[in-house]
């Protein structure tokens, strides 16, 4: 299952959670669009899945710790 959270000064805090990834997308890209603040979707294991911020998503990769997120879309 998935979790939403958002980042505040006091840091990461989860505002959704045991979401599907469709609707856990779809919820945090409308609120990343809708507010300034910055969301992302985490598994389980608190692994990043994506990053969102005004809409657009950035996807998280474990493959290369040098590299910044792709952003797919606006």
């Amino acid at each position: 299952m998935i979790r939403i959270q958002k980042l505040t000064i006091h840091g990461w805090t989860t505002v959704g959670f045991n979401l599907e990834i469709h609707e856990a997308l779809l919820k945090a890209k409308e609120l990343s669009a809708q507010t300034s603040h910055s969301y992302r979707l985490v598994n389980d294991d608190l692994e990043m899945i994506c990053f969102l911020r005004g809409g657009a998503m950035g996807l998280g990769s474990q493959d290369s710790d040098d590299q910044a997120p792709m952003v797919v879309g606006a």
